[in-house]
């Protein structure tokens, strides 16, 4: 539930929306050209290698690590890969803004392209939620919405512990197997 200068909106629970948002998705507003085709890559050539040439379309990957083992530099990467195969990217953010994306790839020679990618009529768009008292349904609603404007190819979403963490706080340990 959120109150604005619009009125009162509300967000209905994930579980009651797979099905309906997730098949419009498919119809998005967004012009594109359709699905790509092939694997998913990193444009990182030995990993696409192991990878058995990037991951697979359509599907869910977790990256798992400590802070500071480059994570969000190899999400970057990922990111980039895509934007260079015209397909639109939505990185759902709750730590870094924009700002500090671009300074945080910035020594690894990919600022430039990230500040191109974010600006006008660039295909990467950032999400940003402060990790503080989330509304995990207010979270998802945005961020299908957000899909379904840009017809983005390529999801990001840094963290997921931040939005399971909200879904614990709000809803309890239990609705967080059914939340993913």
């Amino acid at each position: 539930l959120a109150l604005s200068e619009q009125g009162v909106e509300v967000f209905p629970r994930l579980e009651t929306q797979i099905t309906g948002p997730l098949l419009r998705l498919q119809r998005s507003t967004a012009p594109s050209p359709g699905p790509p085709r092939g694997r998913a890559t990193f444009a990182l050539p030995e990993l696409d290698r192991l990878l058995g040439g990037g991951l697979t379309r359509q599907s869910s990957s977790v990256l798992a690590g400590s802070l500071g083992t480059g994570k969000t530099l190899l999400a970057s990467s990922f990111a980039l890969a895509g934007l260079r195969r015209e397909e639109s990217v939505l990185w759902l953010s709750f730590r870094e803004t924009a700002e500090q994306l671009v300074e945080k790839v910035e020594p690894f020679g990919l600022g430039t392209a990230f500040r191109e990618a974010l600006a006008p009529g660039g295909r990467l768009r950032i999400q940003r939620w402060e990790p503080v008292e989330l509304d995990p349904d207010q979270v998802v609603t945005e961020l299908l919405r957000a899909l379904a404007q840009t017809g983005a190819h390529r999801l990001i979403i840094d963290s997921m512990a931040e939005l399971e963490r909200a879904v614990v706080e709000t809803s309890g340990a239990a609705r967080a197997p059914n939340f993913h």
